[in-house]
């Protein structure tokens, strides 16, 4: 053969060679393609839903006909419903276990989407961290969501919420458990979503989930007598949006429509009662204190309502005209027009009816 001969095979074969190379990669890049579509991004979980919402706080699910004509109104189609608590009381083999579950009297209304919510104590996540077992529950926890939610007619879960206070002492162990559920949640494409209270946001850290609901209520201390509106006030709010950085989470937001009374005693934190409507009309039984508004002075002792007289009580209600500043100032904060959705606490009669309607929708628009 001779040198130019020899030349073109060599050119012919490293040709063949170069189209067979691009023949795999091309395969190999059609594959990759492929195997992005079946993988469940984050992104795809970072907002599922923009529109209105509502939590459900109770121990029975039982919507009356009115709660049900508030979802329709104001074109709710999402709940977040708090499935059960997780607390610290150890039974046999469980260092925690849960607690209040929620019974489904009724079957949720058609065309409502539910989030399954979980509460954790602080004392229940501070046990699991001392067994080194978050990961034991984090899968115990879904597994238990699934089998209620099943039981229930529950179906096309898109998401399911973590509730828990944490602190620097519980974080690490709290996300830990949030990535264990992360995981857990993603093989069956559902998001993972935690609550975020205020004094949180000021953490570097966020918890490892797909997105997180800002609480805008409870944002004062409840126990300190002075205290004029634990639930909502804009001078509590301020002090936790002063930094101007931004937050490396999509988030939600969640306002406050229901009030209840702080017991005090000699100036000590008694208890809350909720649905203090019927309390405020006991003329017989308190009277208003001059110096403090929406408080009063109990006058006898009332052996059924747990009352003696001298106690203090402060009557708290989130007036409209503040949730709306805290509204303004959140959305300033965190950017307009930055889709989210806005989230009412809670679906109770008794307490959306001090709310027009007019009220309510300022609060959702």
């Amino acid at each position: 053969m001779n040198n130019n001969a020899g030349h073109n095979v060599l050119c012919y074969k490293t040709l063949r060679s170069s189209r067979y190379m691009l023949v795999v990669l091309l395969l190999v890049f059609a594959c990759c393609l492929e195997s992005c579509k079946k993988e469940v991004k984050p992104q795809q979980f970072k907002q599922l839903y923009t529109g209105n919402a509502i939590y459900h706080w109770k121990n029975t699910f039982n919507p009356t006909d009115t709660e049900i004509s508030f979802l329709k109104r104001h074109k709710i189609k999402r709940i977040y419903i708090r499935f059960f608590d997780v607390v610290d009381r150890p039974m046999p083999g469980y260092s925690v276990t849960p607690s209040a579950t929620v019974d489904f009297l009724k079957p949720v209304p058609a065309g409502i989407e539910v989030v399954p919510t979980v509460f954790i104590t602080a004392e229940a996540m501070a046990k699991m961290i001392e067994n080194k077992s978050t990961g034991e529950y984090a899968d115990k926890i879904l597994q238990r969501i699934i089998a209620m939610a099943k039981a229930n007619g529950i179906k096309k879960i898109r998401e399911v919420q973590l509730d828990c206070d944490w602190t620097v002492s519980i974080k690490d162990g709290y996300f830990n458990l949030c990535s264990k559920m992360k995981q857990l949640l993603r093989k069956q494409k559902i998001a993972l979503s935690s609550t975020i209270r205020l004094h949180q946001i000021r953490e570097q850290e966020v918890p490892p989930v797909d997105c997180g609901v800002l609480m805008l209520y409870n944002t004062g201390n409840v126990n300190n007598v002075e205290t004029e509106n634990s639930i909502i006030s804009v001078g509590d709010v301020s002090q936790y949006l002063m930094q101007d950085t931004e937050y490396p989470l999509p988030l939600s937001f969640a306002y406050p429509c229901f009030s209840w009374a702080v017991v005090f005693s000699k100036g000590a934190f008694v208890r809350l009662m909720n649905q203090p409507d019927s309390l405020l009309s006991r003329i017989d039984l308190i009277s208003p204190l001059k110096d403090k508004p929406n408080c009063y002075k109990v006058m006898k002792d009332d052996e059924q309502l747990g009352l003696t007289a001298g106690m203090e009580i402060r009557y708290e209600y989130p007036y409209v005209s503040e949730i709306l500043k805290v509204k303004s100032m959140v959305e300033k904060r965190f950017g307009r027009g930055v889709p989210h959705a806005n989230i009412i606490y809670h679906l109770d009669e008794m307490q959306l009816k001090h709310y027009s309607d007019n009220e309510i929708t300022q609060i959702y628009e």
